[in-house]
């Protein structure tokens, strides 16, 4: 290699060391500054910890029943569909909806005409064999007549009273009362129209101030009831109490549930025969519990939770997770079978924000402000 050639080839390569040198350095300095910094950040104090404001309450005993819930038909004490027996013409229709009737009320009338002819005639026939077998009985006493000649005018006037008995028993089929006092339903049943047999007419729901409620209960719950035994009834947002009156003597095969029927005293105007109520059913010995209320608690995929203060011994609460168990709910709370004990402080509102260990705070309730009352002048 040449001496030119040489020089051509070293002067690059001092360059290029130069510049990577220089990067080298400039790194350095950069890296060091950066530990200068860190170090003194970690010389400053760390900053006092911010405290949760959190609403809590204590959590408090309870004692309650186990309770099945169901729901009931309300049902008169009596109750029928009223219908005709024998076909025939309408001559009267005495059927306004939502009338009430007293007992033995003419509600329907059928044509009757021909009856009370036949009924005439054969009231007539039955005179007639009366009177002869009156005759025929005295002749038989002074032995003008045989015992069977007086047997058959006394069978005829047996015949002749069956007829007009058959006869009154049409006539009162096609004359329809009202068996006990009740309430008239709807009916499209007008006079002059023709009723073939079996028509339903219209429905009478008994009046009375007591109402029956039937409802089902599971074949688990029905040996915890007796007749005698209160349960509530939820009817239009008011609260009723009926008392069991019977328990059905079987249990159904499909449903594995047994019929209730409860009486109401003093059952309120707005409950009709067909209504639904919800039915209430306490049952079995007192169960103790620990309540808090519902909002305090979390779900989870886990469970239910809820986040229990603690003081950590340096005069400071900190919020503790518990899973609960929850049993039932009782107005604005929940019983908890196990998870907190009573007189603990539970984290009522705002324990969606908080993690295990805490820090917490009582919030402080601002007094709702009253507007001063302007006097007049």
């Amino acid at each position: 290699m040449t001496k030119s050639n040489r020089k051509k080839w070293v002067v690059p390569l001092f360059g290029s060391l130069t510049i990577l040198l220089g990067v080298a350095a400039v790194g350095y300095g950069l890296f060091a500054i950066k530990q200068y910094q860190l170090a003194q950040m970690g010389a400053q104090e760390a900053p006092p910890e911010a405290p949760n404001f959190v609403e809590m309450t204590t959590a408090h005993s309870v004692s309650f029943r186990a309770s099945s819930t169901a729901i009931g038909t309300i049902i008169a004490p009596r109750s029928i569909l009223l219908s005709n027996e024998v076909p025939g013409t309408v001559v009267l229709a005495n059927l306004t909806p939502g009338a009430v009737v007293e007992p033995g009320t003419v509600l329907l009338q059928l044509d009757i005409s021909i009856e009370q002819a036949q009924l005439d005639g054969a009231q007539a026939a039955a005179s007639i064999a009366r009177s002869r077998f009156e005759r025929t009985r005295e002749a038989f006493q002074s032995r003008a007549l045989t015992e069977l000649e007086l047997e058959e005018a006394q069978t005829q006037v047996l015949q002749a009273e069956a007829r007009v008995a058959e006869l009154r028993a049409v006539i009162a089929k096609k004359t329809l009362l009202a068996p006990f006092k009740a309430r008239i339903g709807l009916s499209d049943t007008h006079q002059g129209q023709y009723l073939p047999s079996g028509t339903q007419i219209t429905s009478l729901q008994s009046v009375e101030n007591y109402l029956f409620v039937d409802f089902t209960i599971p074949q688990s719950v029905a040996p915890s009831l007796q007749p005698g035994q209160s349960v509530n009834l939820i009817a239009q947002e008011l609260h009723l109490t009926a008392t069991i009156l019977a328990l059905d003597s079987r249990t159904d095969k499909m449903t594995r549930n047994v019929m209730v029927r409860a009486k109401i005293a003093d059952a309120p105007n707005y409950l009709q025969p067909g209504d639904s109520v919800r039915v209430q059913i306490e049952y079995g010995d007192e169960i103790q519990a620990v309540a808090i209320p519902a909002e305090a608690l979390r779900r989870t995929p886990e469970g239910a939770l809820a986040f229990i203060a603690e003081d950590d011994g340096k005069g400071q609460l900190r919020a503790k997770q518990r899973m609960v168990q929850v049993i039932k709910s009782i107005g604005n709370d929940v019983a908890l079978m196990s998870g907190v004990k009573s007189g603990e402080r539970v984290v009522t509102i705002g324990s969606f924000k908080l993690m295990p260990g805490s820090l917490l705070a009582e919030s402080i309730k601002e007094p709702a402000s009253v507007e001063p009352i302007s006097q007049k002048k």
